[in-house]
């Protein structure tokens, strides 16, 4: 291949031509091989750059951090034009791995981070952001939380939830140091932003990690299930019960008008008796009439209201 190279070189300045389109040649290789050798030795000299340092550990089995650790910083590098163009043309970023060993707190110094630096990288240290990166550690342990839908479900359309919206799993396996488990009682799934299907509904939504640098949870994910239909008014008329009656009291009215919204489905099965009605009676005989009170009603029913709100109350004697 060099002999071929070379038959290249004297056949071009053998081509016939002017003794001036000849020297023209001669001057144009002349200087393409001095800017070879230029580039070459320009390469291969030693050049300071700066960047952003990753660090990334290796923690022992049956250990997690108990503190956030450090892991980037800025850093001046020095290094010969090759292992800087390699950086810029593969956008590398320079990383370091440590391993750690089981030490509750331990600390990497400046030292090691450049022999690291050296060794890994083929890179010299010049100066670092930081001297010490320090290491806290502790022992794994796992806690078993309940998962809280985060939602802001709007109701403009008359539709509800039939019954109580449902996550599979409900609950997770949190990892992490005891001091940050003690402080977690439950996680929260993204935010739910939505105005209420006609229809049911299904969807899978991530959880929330509060920091994923600490903590790791079982599954990362829950299946949300969503039963809706639409609401409508009934009136039913129930009868007004009698508390802490001291004589013989009848009541004016002895029921009530009650207005409630609930689903279709339920429509012609809900009835007076679903719901108690109270009026209590107080000691003031100068007061001939009471407030009522709704103190029970079936859980899927929404906005009942009573009509009238207020009794009058005779003591028969």
């Amino acid at each position: 291949m060099q002999l071929d190279f070379f038959n290249k070189i004297t056949s071009f300045f053998k081509e016939k031509g002017t003794d001036t389109l000849r020297e023209r040649r001669v001057l144009l290789v002349c200087m393409g091989l001095s800017l070879m050798v230029w580039f070459f030795v320009k390469m291969s000299q030693t050049y300071e750059s700066n960047g952003q340092l990753t660090l990334s550990f290796q923690i022992p089995v049956g250990q997690v951090f108990s503190e956030k650790p450090l892991r980037s910083m800025p850093f001046k590098f020095a290094g010969t034009g090759w292992q800087l163009l390699r950086t810029a043309v593969f956008r590398e970023q320079p990383s370091l791995d440590f391993k750690l060993s089981g030490a509750a707190t331990q600390v990497i110094s400046r030292t090691d981070i450049s022999r690291k630096i050296e060794e890994s990288l083929r890179l010299r240290l010049v100066e670092l952001g930081q001297d010490n990166v320090a290491i806290q550690l502790d022992s794994l342990f796992s806690k078993k939380v309940k998962i809280e839908l985060d939602t802001a479900i709007s109701f403009a359309n008359g539709y509800f939830f039939r019954e109580a919206i449902t996550l599979s799993p409900d609950s997770v396996v949190i990892f992490g140091a005891p001091a940050l488990l003690s402080k977690i009682n439950s996680v929260k799934t993204e935010l739910l932003d939505m105005e209420c299907p006609e229809a049911d509904f299904s969807k899978t939504l991530e959880l929330v990690n509060p920091d994923p640098s600490l903590l790791t949870f079982s599954n990362i994910q829950t299946a949300m299930r969503m039963a809706v239909e639409q609401f409508t008014e009934k009136t039913l008329t129930v009868p007004v019960m009698v508390l802490n009656e001291r004589d013989s009291v009848r009541l004016l009215p002895g029921t009530v008008e009650l207005r409630c919204v609930v689903g279709i489905s339920r429509y012609q099965s809900v009835s007076p008796t679903d719901f108690r009605v109270v009026a209590v009676i107080g000691n003031d005989d100068a007061v001939s009439t009471v407030p009522l009170a709704l103190v029970r009603q079936p859980d899927w029913v929404k906005s009942a209201r009573l009509s009238p709100q207020v009794v009058e109350y005779l003591i028969v004697q």
